[in-house]
């Protein structure tokens, strides 16, 4: 149980477990409940003055959320959790994709938020990179004429991310990388995009290599702003063309 001041959640238009479920959740955000604390219903109840029913109502939107656990057994319990970075990126995949069908959040607004995380996750990538770093992207290093050049492209800008040493970038940017993966065919893309590709990512990977954070910082935002403009012009067509990034 944590302490607290009693609610009183009689009345209202909010459900009782909406607003329960609510305090609980800014407890979690602000510290005062803190990964492994747990939470007993009977004392939910009498502080919050509901029932049990409308406090376990609670507990399941909260462990909808990630933010609470359930355990089995003798020592069981609901618990608070430890919101993982994979968590959140699973979370914002499936609302940001519910999002773009609604048209509540436009495919420009998607390419605007990759241009602010990706220049800024090579240029940590590179003032923190070493020998393996280099040898990884080397690896990864998009072919233009290889079969699974898709794949490695993605792979090579995932590598960029965790890279960069902020596991919350990864958490940012995987929704908008599977959005924009799931909406265009890239493999009708031209050979001579998949060239440019190649150069491009072998240009960031020596700046990330050699330690240069200015330098790979820009040229991933010029990457990026010749391959967006072409995500733009697809978003037109119907049905959408091959595209490579």
């Amino acid at each position: 149980m944590y302490e607290g001041e009693s609610t009183d959640f009689s009345g209202g238009t909010t459900t009782e477990y909406q607003r329960l479920a609510d305090d609980v959740r800014d407890r979690i955000v602000s510290g005062r409940l803190a990964p492994g604390d747990r939470l007993i219903e009977a004392d939910l109840a009498e502080e919050y003055h509901v029932s049990r029913g409308t406090v376990r109502e609670a507990i399941r939107l909260l462990a909808s959320q990630r933010l609470v656990e359930t355990v089995r057994g003798r020592s069981g319990g609901t618990f608070i959790a430890r919101v993982a970075p994979e968590s959140i990126a699973a979370y914002l995949d499936t609302t940001v994709g519910a999002l773009l069908t609604q048209d509540d959040v436009a495919l420009s607004d998607l390419v605007e938020v990759r241009q602010l995380i990706e220049p800024f996750a090579a240029s940590l990538a590179a003032s923190r990179s070493d020998a393996r770093t280099i040898e990884e992207l080397v690896d990864l290093q998009t072919h233009a004429n290889a079969p699974d050049r898709d794949e490695m492209n993605w792979a090579w800008h995932r590598a960029i991310l965790r890279l960069s040493g902020n596991p919350l970038l990864p958490a940012l940017a995987m929704p908008v990388y599977n959005v924009l993966s799931t909406r265009f065919d890239r493999r009708q893309a031209k050979r001579g995009q998949w060239q440019r590709i190649e150069r491009e990512h072998a240009e960031i990977s020596h700046l990330i290599g050699v330690r240069d954070p200015k330098g790979a910082e820009e040229a991933m935002r010029e990457h990026l702003q010749v391959v967006h403009l072409a995500y733009l012009d697809l978003a037109e067509q119907t049905p959408p063309a091959g595209l490579a990034n």
